[in-house]
C-alpha cells in the first residue's frame, strides 16, 4: 500500500538506498472456512480482483505504464532499487 500512498506526493523522492516493491495485494485474514466455502471463497477472490484493478488504475495513471505491465511487476513481486523505481515512474527523485 505505501507504494500507491507514495502516488498521492506531488513530488515523490525516496532515499538512494531505498527498496520498493510493487506486489498484489492480499489479506491476511483468510480462514479456512473461507478456503473451503466456495461462495465465500468467489466473493474474497471478487473482492481482491477489484482492489487490485483499482491499484493497476493509480498507479498506470501515475507512472504512465501500462496495466499490462504493471500486472507483469506484481506478478513477479519487482522489488526495484530506486533508480529503477525513478525509471518505472513510482519516484519522481532519489535523495
Amino acid at each position: 500500500m505505501a507504494v500507491i500512498i507514495l502516488q498521492v506526493c506531488d513530488i515523490k523522492k525516496c532515499a538512494m538506498h531505498a527498496s520498493i516493491l510493487i506486489h498484489h495485494i492480499s489479506r491476511s485474514n483468510v480462514s479456512l472456512d473461507v478456503l473451503t466455502n466456495p461462495d465465500r471463497l468467489q466473493k474474497t477472490r471478487d473482492e481482491l480482483t477489484k482492489k487490485q484493478g483499482y491499484c493497476n488504475n493509480i498507479l498506470s495513471e501515475k507512472t504512465k505504464q501500462s496495466v499490462k505491465k504493471l500486472k507483469q511487476a506484481c506478478e513477479e513481486e519487482k522489488d526495484m532499487t530506486a533508480e529503477e523505481a525513478k525509471e518505472f515512474g513510482l519516484v519522481d527523485e532519489i535523495i
